[in-house]
């Protein structure tokens, strides 16, 4: 597995309402679709997403975990696509510039 930790500059409830609307926006923009949105038991209150191409294999994790400040996308080994992790650091860019 490969993950891709993303640097947070703020935290707050308005910040993380800001960040769901940013992934949700992207995924639109990029036409991928976001085939899961959960909570990890591993991490408490985390929200979590799947989010895969419409024109090609493999899926992007993302976990954004408030309580930790923490967020990250992930790239399971069976998960692969070529796209995945070009998208996680184009991903990456825009949250970080919150």
């Amino acid at each position: 597995m490969v993950e891709l930790e993303v640097k947070l500059l703020r935290s707050g409830e308005a910040n993380i309402a800001r960040l769901e609307r940013i992934v949700d926006g992207f995924c639109r923009e990029q036409a991928l679709s976001i085939t899961m949105k959960t909570t990890l038991s591993k991490y408490p209150g985390s929200i979590h997403w799947h989010i895969r191409s419409r024109s090609a294999r493999g899926t992007l994790e993302l976990t954004l975990w408030p309580q930790r400040g923490r967020a990250w996308f992930s790239m399971q080994d069976g998960r692969k696509g070529e796209w995945v992790m070009i998208t996680a650091h184009r991903m990456k860019q825009t949250m970080e510039a919150l």
